[in-house]
This record gives C-alpha cells, structure tokens and sequence, in this order.
C-alpha cells in the first residue's frame, strides 16, 4: 500500500524486466510479485493468466520472513515440506522450481519479490541468484522512482507544467542503464532503461542487436582494450571502458561506461545486500550466459 501501486494498470518498464527474467533463465513464467494482507499481487505477469493468489498460497511472502534478505530457492517443490501440499503445486500452475529475490526499498521494507517459476524442477546456482537479485534491483527503482512522482503530482497537481518538467528532469539525472551478454563477441543488448534513451538518444528498437555494432575504439588501441575486457569478463571484474558512437545525426561522440558483472556483483554500492543460500553451488553451470550493466552518469548526456 505504501507504493500506492497495487491494482493499478500494467506498465511496460516492469513488463520488460518480467520478459527479460523469463529470457535470461529460461523459465516461462516470471512475476513482479507484491505481498498485500491477504493477497499477493502481480504488477507484472509473463506466463500465467491472474494477476493476484492468495497470501497463504504464496510463495514470494517467504522471501518476507528472514531476519537478513535472502534469494529463495526452490529446486522442487514437490520435495520441499514447505511447498509440497501447496495448490499452486498440487494444480495448476503445477510449480516445481521457484527462486525469488526479495523486493527491498530505501526504508529497508521488503515489497515481495521478483520471482521465477517453471514446470519442473531445476537447479540454480549463486550467480544465477546474483543476477536475480539484480534484476529485481532494477524492479525497486523503477517502483521507487514512480512514487516519487506520485508524490511531486500530489503537491503540485494545479502545475502540468512543471510536472512536466519534474518527469524530464528525473529521467535525464536518472542513470543510463543496459545490459549486455557478453558471452559472445557481438554483445547482444538484452535491456535499455528509460534514461539510457534520454541520455543517448538510443532506442529501445536497439534491443537485439550487437552493442559493437553503434560503439568503437580507436583502432589503433582495439587489441589492447579487447585483450584487457577479455580478460576483466573472464574474472567477472568490473571495468571502465570509453568508447564513441555515432548519433542519428552524425555526429561523434565519446562516453566512458562502468562496466559490472551482473552475475557477480551488486548492481551498485547503493543496493541493499541480499543473501544467497549458503547450500547453492557457486560455480555456474556452462550454459549459464555471462551479463554486464553497462551504466552511463547523467553528466554525461549527449547533446542533439
């Protein structure tokens, strides 16, 4: 209640996150669950065809219960003395494997969870929580930046105008975000965040394509920056990687991007820690892509 989201209608940003899980762990069902007092309520949904269960069927209230945030795990419900008896598992939607991370804000309050799901049973690794909880980082400041909204539009309803401006300016000082698979050479772009657009002027028709196909080195320092990301992506270290693109007009421009292991790594300083179960493997599974944020400070916005 206190995000005064609940029941409203879905938004794309948060379907985008949903989309992206369900793509990332390849799992058909994915959920931005938020836990009321009787219910739990989906402000995004991919895969199952409600948008709320009752709280005592819930799965994501556990993430609610730990002292200390911890990612749940879990590999097969049927197995698990918690789950077993549980109608989600027992009927449709026949739930086996669940991992969700809890939604955690400023206030430290946990909201519910950004949750996965499938059919059968599977395992899950510490990465794969790490990049979960990440996500689900990503949820939590989309929800936080929209009360922030509600709030200035509350005090200020009688001046569109300067509302107006308010969503402008929140946008352009908000981080530019996208995140790449760097398992290849080409980079697939498999997100970009509101602010990336403000920030760039890319669009999100970008998703897809190779991120070395719009930024470039000099050419004459290609081998020792491909040589140095190699081997910072192969530790899963974070670096610092200044390139220069192309905007619709033509003109250059050059940006320096953080670079952070999504698998590895909070997705900044400012993220609450989560906690990993201490039974999951932390060696990644083979098939298992790896991740980076590519993240882009406002000043560094690029002029049309």
């Amino acid at each position: 209640e206190s995000l005064k989201v609940l029941d409203t209608p879905a938004q794309r940003q948060f379907d985008e996150i949903t989309k992206l899980a369900c793509m990332i762990f390849k799992v058909p069902i994915a959920l931005v669950s938020l836990v009321d007092k009787d219910r739990q309520w989906f402000k995004s949904v991919q895969g199952l065809d409600t948008d709320h269960t009752d709280r005592k069927s819930s799965f994501c209230a556990w993430t609610l219960l730990p002292e200390h945030p911890e990612v749940l795990v879990v590999p097969n419900a049927l197995e698990d003395v918690r789950f077993s008896g549980n109608a989600l598992v027992t009927g449709p939607p026949d739930i086996r494997f669940y991992a969700g991370a809890p939604l955690i804000g400023s206030n430290k309050m946990r909201f519910g969870s950004l949750c996965i799901i499938d059919r059968v049973a599977k395992t899950f690794d510490a990465e794969s929580c790490m990049m979960l909880a990440n996500l689900a980082e990503m949820v939590v400041r989309e929800l936080e930046k929209d009360l922030q909204l509600s709030k200035q539009h509350e005090m200020s309803v009688q001046l569109e105008q300067e509302n107006t401006q308010l969503l402008r300016a929140i946008d352009a000082f908000s981080e530019g975000i996208v995140l790449v698979n760097v398992t290849g050479v080409d980079w697939p772009i498999e997100f970009i965040n509101d602010a990336w657009e403000t920030l760039t002027g890319f669009q999100k028709s970008s998703l897809g394509t190779g991120f070395w196909q719009f930024f470039e080195v000099p050419l004459m320092e290609v081998e020792n920056v491909k040589t140095q990301y190699t081997e910072a992506i192969k530790e899963h270290q974070s670096f610092e990687l200044t390139v220069q693109f192309t905007d619709a007009a033509g003109k250059k421009h050059w940006i320096t991007l953080q670079m952070r292991c999504a698998n590895s790594e909070n997705f900044d300083a400012y993220m609450p820690m989560v906690g990993i179960p201490a039974i999951l493997e932390s060696k990644p599974s083979n098939n298992f892509a790896t991740y980076y944020f590519a993240t882009l400070s406002a000043d560094q916005a690029v002029s049309p």
